[in-house]
């Protein structure tokens, strides 16, 4: 019973971060916007700040376009419990970086891009 219980809290606990690797297009753009808003910060700094100023408007830009590249990998890596169950008669497939799931009758249903898994 205790093993049983410790699997199904394991395995709630992995739900929340599927969900969460995709990144959508929105935080997308709120990212790209959060860098715009850093740079406009760093102009400004560059106008009427000292050093300092300037140098933590710049360190802010760098850790917005991290977030925005990370954001973006996340975007395109999908680990392998993302994959949804395929129905009777699909399977996953990998060529190259992509999984692809394919039907009863080998037409192609779903590309996901970027598969590392």
């Amino acid at each position: 019973m205790k093993k049983l219980l410790t699997t199904t809290l394991f395995a709630l606990s992995l739900v929340p971060v599927a969900a969460s690797a995709a990144t959508s297009p929105a935080e997308l753009r709120r990212d790209r916007q959060d860098i715009r808003e850093e740079q406009r910060d760093v102009r400004h700094a560059v106008r009427t700040g000292d050093r300092r100023d300037v140098r933590d408007e710049r360190e802010d830009v760098r850790d917005a376009r991290r977030e925005y590249r990370q954001d973006l990998r996340d975007r395109h890596y999908h680990p392998r419990y993302a994959l949804p169950r395929p129905h009777h008669g699909q399977r996953w497939v990998r060529q190259h970086r992509n999984a692809v799931l394919i039907g009863p009758r080998g037409h192609v249903i779903r590309v996901i891009r970027g598969y590392y898994g």
